[in-house]
């Protein structure tokens, strides 16, 4: 790729030139959450509305504003696809150039309406799409199905979809409770729904322990056979083979300390390694110095 000129940012007021003044905005200035997404050899990072192409060395190549801010990024046969809370933006992996747009024609009567994350099987979209559950479109007729499943929890709570990620033929929806019943001190289902792609009616519900812990708005994705959510700065790892077989959405790992370090934002994983933005509080100044890192997990 060639070095382009580098276009308007609305998130930033001089724009980064590497990862590493990337990373350094992303903890002094108010640019809302700061997101990775590996892409080849090379890295996406995302600012509220603006989309940012590093290569390989983290020098910035290219960079892009939407109108809306970034929810969510997937790559699909050599193309990049961005959610935005009212449509996906198709764009070429090159220039960023947009390629097509497809809009979401849900209510929205609150954030909880929004859709928080999605991913890409065979031209189609299955996107968590908060309290609407799974929806699916495919590329072609861009026609929108809704799939909602009915939880294990008490009747008027409810919970919202913030992540998906399929494996083969299996499809994970992830939930985040939205209510909480204060007379029983019960909160609405956390945990994950498991289905097929082949049969998304035919699905199993599996819990967190809630006496024991609870989820954040998590995302979702698959890396080396593994199924990986961070919740705040909190990286979840889970077993597949266990999880189909699990009592509850339990993980197997729980990273948050990363060579002394928090992540910053949302990091990636990719041959077991965590990508990303770093925090690190230094005593002797009282303050947080931000940096980017990969870490072996």
């Amino acid at each position: 790729m060639k070095r382009a000129l580098l276009i308007a940012l609305l998130s930033f007021v001089v724009a980064a030139s590497n990862l590493e003044q990337f990373c350094s905005e992303g903890l002094n200035k108010s640019l809302g959450e700061i997101s990775f997404f590996h892409l080849d050899e090379a890295t996406l990072a995302t600012a509220n509305n603006s989309l940012h192409l590093f290569d390989e060395n983290g020098v910035l190549l290219i960079s892009k504003s939407f109108d809306q801010p970034i929810i969510d990024i997937s790559t699909s046969n050599n193309s990049t696809y961005v959610l935005l809370p009212s449509k996906i933006i198709k764009i070429n992996n090159v220039n960023l150039n947009t390629e097509d747009s497809y809009d979401l024609k849900l209510v929205v009567q609150s954030s909880n309406d929004l859709p928080h994350g999605f991913t890409i099987k065979d031209e189609t979209f299955y996107i968590a799409y908060g309290k609407h559950g799974l929806v699916k479109m495919n590329m072609n007729d861009r026609e929108l199905k809704i799939f909602s499943f009915t939880l294990p929890h008490d009747k008027g709570q409810i919970s919202k979809t913030t992540g998906v990620a399929i494996n083969g033929t299996d499809l994970f929806l992830l939930y985040d409770n939205v209510t909480y019943d204060f007379s029983t001190n019960k909160r609405a289902f956390e945990g994950v729904v498991m289905t097929s792609l082949e049969q998304l009616n035919n699905y199993k519900a599996i819990s967190i322990r809630a006496d024991r812990e609870a989820l954040h708005e998590g995302n979702l994705y698959i890396r080396d056979g593994k199924l990986y959510s961070q919740n705040l700065h909190i990286l979840f790892e889970y077993d597949l083979n266990k999880l189909k077989k699990a009592k509850y959405f339990w993980p197997q790992r729980r990273l948050f300390n990363f060579e002394g370090n928090q992540i910053l934002g949302r990091a990636t994983v990719k041959n077991k390694t965590i990508s990303g933005c770093f925090k690190n509080y230094d005593q002797s100044t009282d303050s947080f110095t931000s940096f980017f890192s990969t870490v072996k997990i």
